[in-house]
């Protein structure tokens, strides 16, 4: 069973794994072992980012590519190639925009982690997390040659880097670590352009000042929804291969409506109108609600039906975010879960970007990149056949007046 053979060879891998990177175990087959680590098997993407790059030795300076078409499993196609052997780094680095990101990444790692542990084959990987409000684990950074995930914010991940952030015994090891033989991978990176031309200056400076064999720079990988033309170093699909096996997403039907507001103090009034008039016409249904200031999250709330509505930003504590992973309301946007006949509102601050999916949307105007992301949360599986997203536009010249 390819279960079996995937065991055998990773335990091998495990076991004789040098500093260097190299392996002589034999190649394990991509797909069979994609789909023990996830629980799916590969699509396009995965495929091709694997075969094309990886398995070469080669990463990419960014994988442009629409939301929703599992971007985040870079990690497994990583640690796939690590186990044949290929020329990648050690640690694999994923920073995110925002705590509720990095929680959302971190449970899906640690689902590839059980899948190794159920076969016995977890010991030897780190797990790391930096974000705040949690106790730091150092066991990632105990062994160079110990091949480890560490997910976390920008904000964590780039202090880090810059010898700040930890102890002054611990810096120079955490910008080591951190900097070195490692793969930093910045998800959504359009919407923390700072943070990306940082990490490429560091990336360039390496490159620059050491070539000799024992040097292993940083490398870097934007993960964007956001395509800019000419950019000949990014990883995309062609039409043919977008289409091939990813068609009800990337078609879902989503028709934009456009409304004008006149009042900023009554923008998030609008909101809530036009979010309880969608509700009344499509019953039963999931609506996403996005503002661009907090404190607007929580006037949107106050004027939506109790015990309807949640609401997430990206400033929530860690424990507020796993009470609402608990609650129906939040699980009707984190899977595709059936209607309980209930209509459902989720309202949520702009720096929100975890995987949910919804069957119409509400929201403020913002900037392309944000609309962008916003937009990327809308019938993201492509089973509703009627979705309507409605922008609230606030007209500045009539509110000077």
């Amino acid at each position: 069973m390819p279960q079996l053979d995937f065991a055998t060879r990773f335990a091998n891998w495990l076991a004789t794994i040098e500093p260097c990177g190299e392996s002589a175990v034999d190649p394990i087959d991509f797909a069979a072992t994609f789909e023990v680590l996830t629980g799916n098997p590969p699509c396009p993407l995965q495929r091709l980012l694997y075969e094309q790059h990886f398995a070469k030795g080669h990463i990419p300076a960014s994988c442009k590519l629409p939301t929703g078409l599992g971007k985040t499993s870079v990690i497994a196609v990583w640690l796939i190639a690590l186990a044949n052997g290929h020329a990648v780094p050690h640690r694999l680095v994923y920073a995110l925009n925002c705590r509720s990101d990095v929680d959302q990444t971190t449970n899906e790692v640690e689902k590839y982690f059980d899948n190794l542990g159920m076969l016995g084959l977890s010991e030897n990987l780190a797990q790391h997390v930096a974000r705040g409000q949690l106790a730091v684990n150092c066991e990632w950074s105990a062994d160079p040659s110990r091949p480890a995930v560490i997910c976390g914010t920008v904000e964590m991940i780039g202090l880090r880097l810059l010898f700040s952030r930890c102890g002054f015994k611990s810096r120079a090891l955490s910008a080591g670590f951190l900097g070195q033989d490692a793969l930093l991978v910045h998800d959504a990176g359009h919407l923390e352009p700072a943070f990306q031309k940082m990490i490429e200056a560091i990336r360039d400076e390496q490159e620059r000042e050491g070539r000799s064999p024992n040097f292993r720079p940083l490398r870097v990988m934007e993960l964007t929804a956001i395509s800019h033309a000419g950019d000949a170093k990014s990883f995309t699909l062609t039409d043919d291969e977008m289409y091939k096996d990813v068609d009800e997403c990337v078609n879902a039907k989503k028709v934009i409506h456009i409304h004008e507001s006149k009042d900023k103090a009554k923008l998030a009034e609008d909101v809530a109108a036009l979010a309880l008039e969608c509700g009344e016409r499509f019953p039963g249904s999931a609506i996403l609600v996005f503002v661009c200031a907090v404190d607007d999250v929580s006037n949107v709330v106050e004027k939506l039906p109790p015990g309807s509505c949640e609401q997430w930003t990206g400033t929530l504590p860690a424990y507020d975010h796993d009470d609402c992973g608990k609650k129906l309301i939040l699980e009707r946007f984190l899977s595709k879960s059936t209607s309980d006949g209930k209509t459902v509102y989720l309202v949520c601050a702009s720096e929100v970007g975890v995987n949910i999916s919804a069957d119409h949307l509400v929201c403020d105007l913002s900037t392309f990149e944000s609309m962008t992301q916003r937009f990327g949360h809308m019938n993201r599986f492509g089973d509703c056949k009627d979705t309507e997203i409605h922008v609230v536009c606030l007209n500045e010249a009539d509110s000077e007046e």
